[in-house]
């Protein structure tokens, strides 16, 4: 089950996180986090961390779109581009 933007969103600001937030805590540009909230970034420790604040499942917030990087290895040196 894919989550909804707006309940991503509406979840992070319950656990008390901004983008700003997450974006500080992880040494990334706050555009980084926003692209990753909208599915648009692929930075799998952004998307990780997201999960662990809302204590969520990765894979439940964006089906699909992280387990290819496992399955060649581990992190997509692109990922991160707005570091």
């Amino acid at each position: 089950m894919h989550m909804d933007v707006i309940d991503l969103i509406y979840r992070l600001k319950r656990a008390g996180y901004s983008q700003v937030r997450l974006a500080q805590e992880l040494g990334v540009k706050r555009a980084v986090v926003n692209d990753v909230v909208h599915g648009r970034g692929a930075s799998q420790r952004v998307a990780t961390h997201i999960a662990t604040v809302i204590g969520e499942e990765v894979e439940r917030i964006w089906p699909g779109r992280y387990s290819r990087h496992k399955a060649q290895g581990g992190r997509n040196p692109h990922a991160e581009k707005g570091e």
